[in-house]
């Protein structure tokens, strides 16, 4: 039997179940095996039926095809290039442990019902682009080998991506996503920190919940790929901005600080980037060398004691250069620790007040301290708090 016959045969019995008008009937398809390219599309209605275990050998269109009735691909397994764009599923669907080989596009798909893709498997690029999900979604135990796209899919009702594992170097994408009624859950998603992740333009990151979930890491700070794609870095920083107010908003300090490393590095890259003010840039830069953002206290302890340190060197090499000996000289070393206290804040030195420039270098050294000890206690409290 040629393959546009057997189409013919499977066009026949879906015909034959719309025939009877009954919406409890189901089309049984189950365990069929489809072995060329087969068409549902054309706004082609389609009554509930069931896929289950089927194969589809060859590409598979259901493009703007309308699933009247409950759907069932439970076990269908899709060789070749699979089309559900711009279909409607008008009630639960159920993708369960059915296998896409190559390229699947739900593209404008509607589901208007309870949808499952619990166990599936993604082996080519997915694109979900523009999909609504209008009731519960399930994507438990997926895995998305290539590249997975949700831009700016909608997802107006509670979804679930639990236990999912994406393959390293695969893309990953909610980009400019919304969420209605969310939340959007994401739990012990495994190869997290090796997936190219983008979440730029969704607006509220407060409706996504990620727990046992590790971000990739760069230099021992969060780094979504998408920050070093051109015009996305302005992007990024927002989306590192929202995720740290998201977990001020939630009291998680550790995540707050971890987003808040993240945010200012972007936002010195985005500066440079743009040629922004150099002072700002020195600013930030600084900020960053002396104490980590204000987030690192091994890092702030080390640059103040470098701070209140290199007058005492200073003071120590001058007197060497100028009044060296082989002996040691008591009287020398207490007018050196006496010169160097005048630099210290709070510290009183044998010498008196001093006067002129050197009172100023003094007051502005004590300044300089006082500054790098408050940036000192700011980061070891946020190291506590977390």
């Amino acid at each position: 039997m040629s393959v546009d016959d057997f189409n013919a045969l499977v066009s026949e019995r879906i015909q034959a179940t719309i025939d009877l008008e009954d919406k409890e009937a189901i089309c049984n398809l189950a365990g069929v095996v489809f072995p060329g390219d087969i068409c549902f599309a054309n706004d082609c209605p389609l009554p509930a039926i069931s896929f289950r275990h089927a194969s589809f050998e060859g590409e598979t269109y259901f493009r703007d095809a309308t699933f009247g009735g409950e759907t069932s691909f439970t076990g269908a397994k899709f060789g070749g290039k699979t089309y559900f764009g711009y279909a409607t599923f008008e009630e639960y669907t159920n993708f369960g442990n059915t296998t896409f080989e190559e390229y699947t596009d739900f593209r404008n798909a509607t589901f208007e019902g309870k949808t499952y893709f619990g166990y599936a498997k993604f082996g080519g690029a997915t694109y979900f682009w523009s999909a609504t999900f209008e009731r519960k979604t399930y994507f438990t135990d997926a895995t998305f080998e290539r590249g997975t796209y949700f831009r700016n899919a909608a997802f107006e009702k509670p979804c679930t991506f639990k236990d999912i594992q994406t393959a390293p170097g695969s893309a990953f994408s909610l980009h400019n996503a919304t969420f209605a009624q969310g939340p959007v859950y994401f739990h012990n998603w495994k190869g997290m920190d090796k997936t190219l992740l983008d979440f730029n333009g969704v607006l509220n990151v407060g409706d996504i919940h990620f727990e046992n979930c590790q971000w990739p890491e760069e230099k021992n700070r969060i780094k979504v790929a998408v920050e070093d794609e051109d015009g996305q870095l302005q992007a990024t920083r927002d989306f590192y901005q929202r995720m740290k107010r998201k977990y001020k908003d939630e009291h998680n300090e550790y995540e707050a600080s971890r987003w808040h490393v993240s945010e200012k590095e972007a936002q010195l890259k985005l500066l440079k980037q743009n040629h922004g003010s150099w002072f700002l840039i020195a600013m930030l830069w600084i900020y960053k060398y002396i104490s980590g953002f204000g987030e690192n206290p091994t890092r702030a302890i080390v640059v103040l004691l470098d701070f209140a340190l290199a007058p005492f060197v200073a003071l120590t090499l001058q007197e060497v250069w100028h009044h060296f000996s082989w002996s040691l000289d008591p009287t020398k070393v207490d007018a050196v620790i006496d010169n160097w206290l005048n630099y210290i804040p709070l510290a009183k030195s044998k010498a008196g007040t001093t006067h002129g420039l050197y009172r100023v270098l003094t007051l502005a050294w004590q300044l300089l301290v006082t500054i790098q000890a408050t940036l000192f206690g700011f980061a070891l409290r946020n190291r506590f708090r977390r």
